[in-house]
């Protein structure tokens, strides 16, 4: 199992999922059955996630899982508030490097994500930066 770095400095006064925004885009999955099946996938998927800024966290009733290098508390309250106050159905979130929700599903379907992100224009510009690296 590998873990990624958040790419902010002080990672570790990262109380809120508004500590993240501008750095990372966000992933949120309510796995009221089944987590292994999501984190197994999210892993699977690892170097799409890395290179599209993305954490993610796998929420059930008793645990938080996640490629964020250290939970704090109030990261976890932070992550579980969000799930709660979404619509009834919606278990999987996209969160935008702005802040503001992105995607709303009752999958975790990997490829629709990253079609969406891709299409993002903060995303459209990392690409272009990317390729004129090359």
């Amino acid at each position: 199992m590998s873990l990624f770095l958040v790419s902010t400095a002080g990672a570790q006064s990262m109380e809120s999922l508004s500590d993240l925004q501008w750095e990372n885009r966000i992933i949120l999955v309510k796995a009221s059955s089944n987590p292994e099946e999501a984190v197994g996938l999210l892993h699977k998927f690892r170097d799409g996630v890395a290179e599209r800024d993305v954490l993610w966290f796998v929420v059930t009733d008793q645990a938080i899982e996640s490629n964020l290098q250290t939970m704090t508390a109030g990261m976890a309250e932070s992550v579980r508030q969000k799930l709660e106050v979404q619509p009834e159905g919606a278990s999987v979130i996209l969160v935008g490097k702005d802040g503001g929700i992105k995607d709303r599903g009752s999958e975790l379907d990997l490829e629709r994500l990253f079609s969406r992100i891709d299409q993002m224009p903060m995303r459209l510009r990392e690409m272009r930066e990317q390729d004129e690296g090359e």
